[in-house]
């Protein structure tokens, strides 16, 4: 480039086009430039690519008179959105579609949390547009797929006021526990939140907002089953609870049952979106793949040996298959011999000096292990810890008591960590 004249060195980094009739830059633009586009054109203009007589401009309006001289950078400069969490689909005046990845919510419950609303806000402020990012619909924290956003009040009130009307089509994709006993089926409910924010569903009118899900089994295995699900309503966690309501919880759902994590994220994706354009009233088609881990979940869970000779051990077999499934184990299915053969043949315990809370040793169990073995063993492990004697007790003869209820008797006697049986055969390897 030293050894270039200037005329050279423009003519290698700029498109130049002389006016020579009064016009506009938009209007010139789009003619001299094959037809291009007016977005295109002012996304030209955003990123700086534009200068007249030599003076850079971003007014799309700007007037041309005979004989000015409208250069465009032949290099194209990256003005789109660069971010790990929001990707954008389509984008015009009125909205923008994104897909937004786990880990970010839709818009901040507080001023300062991140939000997939502020990288749009920021991302408009960069292109020099005067807008915002107005949510019109919303997808959890640990959700992925496909959103709407609205980009002036009027849009916003528009969706809102018809969004049954023009959104026509909303599904999902989930990874759920188990193996679907239905092919497909609706579920219909009334969905509430509780104090803690938790929400939980009721057959009948309880006084919270009716849920309707239809759900469709794309793929099952032994172990899990993926499922595509079509909203008729939006209700806050709707297909988190439903599936729950139905005995299998989405995988990596804590919150609503599932103690299964192996891909380290919550197993729904909104992969489709279908909506009429509130202005032009055009539909709009917009679908995602269904995400690869979902993908790999499942075809490892068919990865079974082939099975080419009829003489092959069926020991063998077993062996093979349950090598290659070991890492799609559930926690709670991954035990040691010890363990393993706790499971089995639970010790033996001896007769508890004082009683415990009955009725609460196979709840907790029960939200630990979902298995019949499992939470036996839960259960003996626990009621063996509080078996235990302890040298700080100092009631020694059992019986009534002055405060009869378990939890005000048993504050003072709690049998120390080191007591526990369990802990001194962890302590001692």
């Amino acid at each position: 480039m030293k050894n270039l004249s200037g005329a050279a060195y423009a003519a290698s980094k700029y498109n130049e086009y002389v006016v020579r009739e009064e016009t506009t830059l938009l209007e010139f633009l789009m003619k001299e430039l094959h037809g291009i586009s007016r977005n295109k054109a002012k996304d030209i203009l955003a990123g700086h690519g534009i200068t007249v007589d030599k003076r850079a401009t971003t007014r799309y309006d700007e007037p041309l008179s005979p004989g000015m001289v409208v250069r465009v950078d032949k290099h194209k400069r990256s003005n789109q959105l660069q971010n790990r969490y929001v990707k954008i689909i389509y984008e015009d005046k009125d909205l923008v579609v994104i897909e937004k990845n786990t880990g970010i919510l839709s818009m901040p419950a507080t001023a300062k949390q991140y939000s997939a609303k502020q990288v749009l806000d920021e991302y408009f402020d960069k292109r020099h547009f005067k807008c915002r990012a107005h949510t019109v619909h919303r997808l959890d924290r640990d959700t992925s797929g496909l959103m709407m956003y609205a980009k002036n009040l009027e849009m916003a009130q528009i969706l809102e006021d018809n969004w049954h009307d023009l959104v026509y089509d909303r599904r999902y994709v989930a990874v759920v526990e188990g193996t679907m006993e239905q092919e497909g089926g609706t579920v219909r409910s009334w969905l509430k939140d509780n104090k803690a924010y938790i929400t939980y569903s009721s057959a009948t009118d309880n006084g919270g907002k009716l849920a309707i899900t239809h759900y469709h089994t794309l793929q099952t295995t032994p172990e899990i089953s993926m499922v595509e699900m079509k909203l008729e309503t939006g209700r806050k966690n709707q297909i988190r609870v439903h599936m729950q309501d139905l005995g299998h919880p989405i995988l990596g759902d804590r919150k609503y049952g599932s103690g299964w994590d192996p891909i380290g994220r919550l197993c729904l994706h909104a992969y489709k979106l279908d909506f009429y354009h509130p202005r032009t009233g055009q539909p709009m088609n917009f679908e995602t793949p269904i995400p690869r881990e979902f993908k790999r979940l499942m075809n490892k869970e068919h990865d079974e040996p082939s099975v080419g000779n009829d003489n092959i051990n069926n020991d063998n077999k077993n062996e093979e298959l349950g090598r290659r499934t070991s890492s799609l184990l559930p926690p709670w299915q991954h035990a040691s011999a010890s363990v393993a053969a706790a499971l089995v043949a639970p010790p033996a315990l001896p007769t508890p000096t004082h009683k415990p809370h009955r009725l609460q040793v196979p709840s907790l169990a029960a939200c630990w292990a979902p298995t019949a073995p499992a939470r036996a063993f839960l259960a003996a492990c626990w009621a063996r810890c509080w078996a235990a004697p302890s040298p700080s007790r100092t009631s020694s003869a059992p019986g009534p008591t002055k405060h009869p209820k378990w939890p005000l008797r048993v504050k003072t006697s709690w049998p120390r960590p080191a007591d526990c049986w369990l802990h001194k055969r962890w302590k001692a390897h």
